[in-house]
């Protein structure tokens, strides 16, 4: 399987530090941070022997779990530059409660589910869960959760990349047939909407 020149001629570093800053971002909070695309990335230079799965696994935790710790640590403050939604999704009763009932699987198992990921990580400091449980607990859920995203994405890129060099010309013209049939019906509401009267 041939890969795009543009892709074998990225230096792996430049792409693991630009996985490291994301996920470091991610790590601390911030929902909404598009990371996927980056991992897909990853997983063909992996598939090109340019790096290693163990590699980009090692990079992302890294990044992931600084981000928690910063997190963990100026998450009172971080939080109140967050969307309404966001910060408003789990109260800081909430997190405290499930801290106290399910202890640190509370911080592996919330890593999974972005609704509670944010909050999770911002409260953990003032709900005063203890820092160095905090700290491997989220070491633990961040290696699970780049390892099985990065592994799944290197897998899936692969097959992307495969169906699409295969189809590519029928992908192409699917999309341009879907764009040009759009474009016409707009055009035809746009002509045959009635005017409206000017007296």
């Amino acid at each position: 399987m041939e890969l795009p020149t543009w892709l074998l001629e990225l230096p792996p570093y430049l792409l693991h530090g630009t996985v490291f800053v994301v996920l470091l971002l991610e790590g601390i909070g911030i929902p909404g941070i598009p990371f996927e695309l980056l991992w897909v990335a990853e997983g063909l230079l992996i598939h090109a022997g340019k790096t290693t799965l163990w590699e980009a696994i090692l990079w992302g935790t890294l990044g992931n779990w600084i981000g928690n710790l910063i997190g963990y640590q100026f998450g009172h403050l971080i939080a109140g530059w967050l969307p309404k939604k966001a910060r408003e999704a789990v109260q800081l009763e909430d997190v405290k409660r499930w801290y106290a009932k399910y202890g640190v699987w509370v911080i592996i198992v919330s890593r999974w589910f972005g609704f509670l990921r944010t909050p999770f990580i911002l409260y953990a400091g003032i709900a005063e869960v203890r820092f160095w449980s905090y700290a491997w607990s989220s070491l633990l859920g961040c290696l699970l959760w780049v390892g099985v995203w990065q592994w799944g994405l290197w897998k899936s890129g692969e097959a992307f990349l495969q169906w699409w060099q295969n189809y590519q010309p029928l992908i192409l013209g699917t999309i341009v047939g879907i764009v040009l049939a759009s474009a016409a019906v707009i055009v035809f509401r746009m002509v045959k909407r009635p005017r409206s009267k000017i007296e």
